[in-house]
């Protein structure tokens, strides 16, 4: 996979083929002055209207002493690793939101230091699973719970592991048909495939995001993650348990194996909520 650099001054911006040299300079032009080295949080994600279609704007971390970690170890930005195995995961099939480019500031010799990072992506207005969950009649939950447990499915056999896989990092399409794994900056690509430890780790992330959203729904409909229940959204779990089972060809007929799988992860998400109930700590 061929990717392209763009340099004006300090920053850098790396894109795609799919991407003209016209476009990358008018996203430089454009967005440069969001990269200025500032203390704080970074800004939000927002969107972007561009000429080809809104944009997903999304700043990296501004933590000075990791950003130095990274120049010593020669490691890319937070936005342009995300940026390049999304590239990597959409060119596989994986589905994601389209990576668009990445956009560094950089200063020091060579400019090895990295003050400021974004990334774009394609705009996606269809709603996250946290959202399309609550509202979703029977059916349509076990289609959304079984596109999920497919995509997931198709991330971990391309060899990579999520880390921070819960409802709200997952999107469903226009058409509902199809639910896009969104938020690669803490996912990382594993030799040889994640280990088994740390598949169950990401469904069981996903696991304690249905107990939140189905165990601690107020009378309004909207979450109260403070009220989660360990029990809840039990139902939901299991349905996406057995699809996640169907979509991985290591776990098909082998029922001792996927039974041991639904015990621990089962044990690892109610172990999560347990632990932040006791510590009053929000879960998501």
């Amino acid at each position: 996979m061929k990717f392209i650099e763009v340099k004006s001054g300090p920053l850098r911006l790396v894109h795609g083929e799919a991407v003209s040299f016209e476009l990358a300079e008018t996203w430089l032009v454009e967005l440069g002055g969001q990269l200025e080295p500032q203390d704080g949080s970074p800004p939000p994600p927002h969107q972007m209207d561009a000429p080809r279609g809104p944009l997903f704007v999304k700043h990296g971390g501004r933590n000075a002493a990791r950003r130095f970690v990274r120049s010593l170890t020669r490691s890319p930005s937070r936005s342009l690793a995300a940026f390049r195995l999304g590239s990597v995961l959409h060119a596989y099939g994986v589905p994601t939101p389209r990576p668009l480019a990445a956009i560094e500031r950089r200063r020091g010799p060579a400019g090895s230091l990295v003050t400021a990072d974004l990334l774009l992506t394609e705009w996606m207005s269809s709603p996250d699973l946290a959202q399309a969950l609550p509202i979703a009649t029977d059916p349509d939950r076990e289609n959304l719970l079984a596109a999920a447990a497919h995509s997931i499915a198709l991330l971990h056999m391309a060899g990579c592991r999520h880390r921070d896989l819960k409802a709200s990092n997952l999107l469903r399409s226009q058409d509902g048909a199809t639910v896009l794994i969104a938020d690669l900056d803490g996912a990382r690509a594993c030799r040889g495939g994640p280990s088994h430890r740390q598949r169950l780790r990401d469904l069981a992330r996903f696991m304690t995001s249905l107990a939140v959203i189905e165990g601690c729904t107020a009378e309004d409909g909207n979450p109260r993650p403070e009220t989660a229940s360990i029990d809840g959204g039990e139902e939901s779990r299991r349905q996406f348990l057995r699809h996640y089972f169907a979509c991985c060809p290591d776990l098909v007929g082998n029922d001792d194996l996927r039974q041991r799988w639904q015990v621990r992860a089962t044990a690892w998400m109610r172990s999560k909520v347990s632990r932040n109930l006791r510590r009053e700590r929000p879960l998501s």
